[in-house]
């Protein structure tokens, strides 16, 4: 309660803290180590609440020789968070059920929803954000996020407050922070204690967007060794592995120096690659966020290995269950989206295009995959141009019935209560995938769109008078 007080003093009238500051932050560092694990966590959510009173941030550089090593310690898992996470080392053969399946709703496309910066949500989460941990637990999705990862375990916790916490203090203060981060850091990573060594590795990610600089040094031997860990015994250390050589992956297209690709870059692609197949589901998410995190940050650079990434795409349909599917569309479209016309090859369109068309005609439209590969869908069309005219009247005609359908239900629930309100996310993604085909086919779309050319106009029509979701317009 008292920790609780002091947090909600802090985010309402911080002024009133300032006069006893040090004796605050000497009871949060102890409180921080609290036996409990909820006390703790309501303690170390006070360094979140101070680092977001930008007037007062630097007032906290005094006690950071002693705040950091606290939170450090906090990120290691506890034998509770173990026990919750029921860590099975080999469960990619095992069915998803229901639950373990987050609805997913439409999102615009962008060129920064995956990866790595400060304390943010994910994903997706999640703008660029630490918080969209990728790493198989969700590290730091606080309640007010969006997470697109939905782990098993994404209960905010003392060790996702500890990352978070670590995150914004070291975007706030930057590579200030690395004299009191880095001896911690060399120990942990040098522990024959896997937790301890698994904590190392997400303070490692933790600190990427706000000590990037500092770090650089540094990374020509550390990166090597996260790729290394990607073999390692524990599902866990080997998932967080790939989400913290994500955070790194700017680095190693960009600034390891010139011509240097394959001895950086190619080794972390060809790892992420090999981890997307492993049997752990938890890994395999973590591998294959991490992966579409790089190919979205190297663009044009993933040109020449656009076969082997194929390959290993192809091969993950056919193993990964129904949760990681959904990511793997998501990787997918930005394969399409970094490489575009350069996909439009006979072999590539071969490898790709039967499958996902496959899967895309035998959804049932309230499928929780329907937004997924709809978009992932809607990227390869505008990647692929007029070759994606094969494959266009079919799912052409296919959104026009999602569109129409659901713009009837909608207005039949409106006049009967009892009866459901449909997802207005399928209009939205349908007709985004009606504009990328047009967009693919250019001229050639013409007998396409004249074939349904009065019902397309009337239910664009209703769209645009569609008030309750203003997305829909």
């Amino acid at each position: 309660a008292v920790c609780k007080a002091v947090v909600a003093l802090i985010e309402a009238r911080p002024d009133k803290l300032m006069p006893e500051l040090e004796n605050v932050v000497n009871y949060m560092i102890h409180t921080s180590q609290h036996s409990d694990p909820d006390i703790a966590m309501e303690a170390c959510e006070f360094w979140l609440s101070f680092c977001e009173q930008e007037e007062m941030v630097e007032s906290l550089k005094p006690f950071l020789g002693r705040v950091i090593p606290t939170l450090m310690r906090g990120m290691v898992y506890s034998e509770e968070d173990l026990m919750i996470l029921d860590n099975n080392d080999e469960d990619a053969v095992v069915p998803d059920s229901e639950q373990d399946i987050k609805p997913r709703h439409h999102r615009a496309r962008t060129h920064d929803h995956h990866g790595g910066g400060a304390a943010g949500g994910s994903s997706n989460s999640d703008g660029d954000s630490i918080h969209e941990d990728n790493g198989g637990d969700d590290e730091f999705d606080s309640d007010d996020e969006e997470d697109d990862d939905d782990d098993v375990y994404s209960e905010w916790n003392l060790r996702k407050c500890s990352a978070a916490s670590l995150d914004v203090i070291s975007t706030a203060f930057g590579d200030q922070i690395l004299e009191f981060v880095l001896p911690v850091l060399k120990d942990e990573l040098a522990s024959d204690d896997w937790r301890i060594k698994e904590a190392g590795i997400l303070a490692l990610g933790a600190i990427a967007e706000g000590c990037m600089t500092g770090m650089q040094p540094h990374l020509p031997s550390l990166l090597p060794y996260l790729v290394q860990w990607f073999k390692h015994e524990k599902a866990l250390v080997r998932s967080i592995a790939c989400w913290s050589a994500s955070r790194y992956g700017k680095w190693a297209i960009y600034e390891s120096g010139p011509n240097m690709l394959a001895v950086y870059f190619e080794p972390l692609l060809a790892g992420l690659l090999e981890t997307m197949m492993d049997n752990n589901k938890r890994v395999q998410e973590a591998a294959c966020s991490a992966f579409a995190t790089l190919e979205e940050e190297a663009g044009s650079i993933m040109v020449p290995y656009i076969q082997p990434v194929l390959e290993t795409l192809m091969r993950a349909f056919s193993v990964y269950q129904r949760k990681n599917l959904i990511i793997l569309y998501d990787a997918v479209g930005t394969l399409a989206e970094s490489v575009g016309p350069e996909l439009n090859q006979p072999q590539f369109i071969q490898m790709l295009m039967p499958s996902i068309i496959e899967r895309w005609e035998e959804l049932q439209t309230d499928d929780h995959h329907m937004f997924p590969l709809s978009e992932c869908l809607s990227a390869i069309a505008l990647s692929l141009g007029p070759s994606f005219a094969p494959y266009a009247q079919a799912a052409y005609e296919r959104c026009v019935q999602i569109v129409g359908e659901t713009l009837q239900l909608c207005q039949q629930a409106q006049q009967d209560p009892s009866i459901e309100k449909p997802d207005m996310d399928l209009v939205i993604v349908a007709l985004d995938f009606i504009s990328a085909i047009v967009q693919a086919l250019g001229d050639n779309s013409q007998p396409l769109i004249a074939e349904h050319n009065g019902v397309v106009l009337q239910l664009i029509g209703m769209c645009m008078v569609f008030e309750s979701v203003p997305e829909v317009r």
